[in-house]
């Protein structure tokens, strides 16, 4: 499973129940989503952690609501 795919699990997770990333499996399982190892979900963490990477996702979600960028 790609980084992306664990985002995507991750993000809603979170929203709904704001806990640890090990906990968040649980509220994923909870939700009624499928679940991933904890391994599978902290193996791609240090890529979002980038300054490139989060500038992109910032960007995306700036178009996406069709606001002006900040940049």
């Amino acid at each position: 499973m790609g980084g992306e795919e664990v985002f995507r699990r991750l993000v809603p997770a979170r929203i709904i129940e704001p806990v640890s990333k090990l906990d968040g499996l649980r509220v994923l399982q909870e939700a009624g989503g499928a679940t991933v190892s904890y391994r599978t979900l902290k193996r791609p963490l240090p890529a979002f952690a980038q300054d490139s990477w989060r500038q992109g996702f910032a960007a995306a979600c700036t178009a996406q609501r069709g606001a002006p960028s900040l940049a």
